[in-house]
């Protein structure tokens, strides 16, 4: 059957859009109603669906999946001006979609349950908490905001499970900020072409420049992430040389490496000996960062995977670098 010939056989009057509902299974035809009522109209009619697109019949705790009556009410409201309720209610019935005006009715002349007033509080809560917040909170974050004792003696509705917060949000059409990827540093070289660990994890020196330790971190500013070498001599922990680049190439590492160098050598160091200490990373197991090594006298030291600094150091860092630049 076509849409010409729904156009033809449909009678005239109030009931030919409605009737049209009845007849979507057999004649495919995209008709304007909800699409929980075309998913509810496939499950209660299977024999009736197209081929083409079969719908299986889910069933839940042995009964049949239906629409809420909720959204049934929402649909009829919709159109009871122009077809009426009791027009509507028979051929959604006819589909399928069973409802009686009388059902309808009683909904609507229902007062709000105790759970529909909790929830027109919370959902007064968690608009403003999200619009205070930047409206980057996500479902976790907000389950703990409500549940902060002056959140709850504000709102007054107890304690809120997630599961609530997860079904308010997604009412309100609210959800959080997902925190961006971030950018890898280190792509390891094979462990077997790598020098020895000569550090230990024993980061500790008794004079200047008897261990480096380089590393490569990473920033977000305004135009995006850029990348960040260091080299820190552990006696004073001090940096000796960095380097900042909007990409990982060997000369990000080597270019922070000369600047260390330049700087000691001017200052008269002898740099023989000198335990340059780094990760796997290919920037750092490259040939011209080795020929740069080789060309000091230093010698090289690979560690595993996290073992560089402890995170205080590397705060130290952070802020040295960050004051050299602002200060210079």
């Amino acid at each position: 059957m076509t849409a010409r010939d729904v156009g033809k056989t449909a009678p005239r009057g109030r009931e030919a859009p409605l009737l049209d509902l009845a007849l979507v299974s057999n004649s495919g035809i995209s008709l304007p109603y909800p699409r929980y009522i075309r998913k509810a109209t496939a499950l209660a009619c299977p024999s009736q669906v197209r081929a083409t697109s079969p719908v299986k019949r889910p069933r839940l705790w042995g009964s049949e999946v239906r629409a809420p009556v909720a959204l049934i009410c929402q649909y009829i409201d919709s159109r009871k001006e122009e077809f009426g309720v009791e027009p509507i209610c028979k051929v959604l019935t006819g589909a399928g979609v069973k409802i009686a005006p009388s059902t309808y009715y009683a909904r609507r002349s229902r007062s709000p349950s105790a759970r529909s007033l909790r929830d027109e509080i919370l959902k007064a809560e968690i608009s403003k908490v999200y619009k205070d917040n930047y409206s980057v909170l996500g479902t976790r974050k907000m389950h703990v905001m409500l549940n902060r004792p002056e959140a709850a003696e504000r709102h007054g509705a107890g304690h809120v499970a997630r599961c609530t917060v997860e079904r308010l949000m997604g009412d309100l059409g609210l959800r959080g900020v997902r925190r961006a990827r971030s950018p890898r540093t280190t792509r390891s070289a094979p462990r077997e072409q790598c020098p020895a660990d000569l550090v230990k994890r024993h980061f500790s020196a008794f004079r200047p420049n008897e261990l480096w330790v380089a590393d490569i971190t990473y920033v977000r500013t305004f135009s995006g992430w850029v990348y960040v070498a260091f080299v820190t001599d552990v006696f004073s922990r001090r940096i000796v040389g960095w380097q900042t680049s909007t990409s990982l190439y060997t000369d990000l590492a080597l270019d922070a490496l000369q600047m260390a160098v330049w700087q000691r050598k001017r200052a008269g160091a002898d740099l023989t000996g000198l335990v340059h200490h780094s990760d796997r990373g290919v920037q750092y197991r490259s040939i011209r960062y080795g020929q740069a090594l080789a060309d000091c006298e230093a010698v090289a030291s690979v560690g595993s995977k996290g073992d560089l600094l402890s995170a205080s150091l590397w705060l130290r860092c952070s802020s040295s670098l960050y004051k050299a630049g602002a200060h210079p």
